[in-house]
Order: C-alpha cells, then sequence, then structure tokens
C-alpha cells in the first residue's frame, strides 16, 4: 500500500506542477477535467 501512496502523490505532484506552470487552478475546487486531460494529453504517448 505504501508504494502505491507513493505513485498516487507523485501523480499529484505533477498535476499540481503542470497547473502551476500553466497559469491554472490549483485548488481542488477549481480544478476541472479539462486542466486534468490537458497535463495528461501531454504526458501519454500518442497513438500511431
Amino acid at each position: 500500500m505504501e508504494k502505491t501512496s507513493r505513485i498516487y502523490l507523485a501523480a499529484l505532484d505533477s498535476l499540481i506542477a503542470h497547473l502551476t506552470v500553466n497559469a491554472m487552478p490549483t485548488t481542488a475546487r477549481a480544478v476541472r477535467r479539462k486542466h486534468i486531460k490537458s497535463c495528461y494529453r501531454r504526458s501519454l504517448p500518442r497513438s500511431p
């Protein structure tokens, strides 16, 4: 379980960094699906 927690926390750190660099909201109530999608769209490999 500890490894899983570290993985989730690392993903959250990455998301917060992305939101901050791109001047997007960082509070939980203000973050929307489009903000999360913009982060993971950049980090996931594209399909051929």
